[in-house]
């Protein structure tokens, strides 16, 4: 994942203070494709997840989910998707 460039955040109404992490990678094989068995698209902009829309890099995200959730358990993840907000989950491995 990587941040949202800054012309990117305005045209989709995202402040400096929020969450906008665009997927580049979605895994396609084994136990790296849950996030695309789950329904993520490469290009897909996380905007929210597990409730929290505060801006966090890609490492912050995961070292907050690794402490804060167990294997097994599906992480709410909202997704701007073409200009649409879609809802996902996606399973903690």
């Amino acid at each position: 994942m990587r941040e949202l460039p800054e012309e990117d955040r305005r045209k989709s109404n995202l402040t400096d203070k929020q969450l906008g992490l665009i997927a580049e990678h979605v895994g396609e094989y084994g136990e790296h494709a849950a996030a695309k068995r789950a329904g993520f698209l490469k290009g897909d902009v996380l905007i929210e997840v597990d409730g929290r829309s505060d801006r966090f890099s890609e490492s912050q995200l995961l070292g907050y989910l690794v402490q804060n959730r167990m294997p097994g358990a599906r992480i709410p993840v909202t997704v701007l998707r073409k200009g649409e907000r879609v809802k996902l989950e996606l399973p903690m491995q």
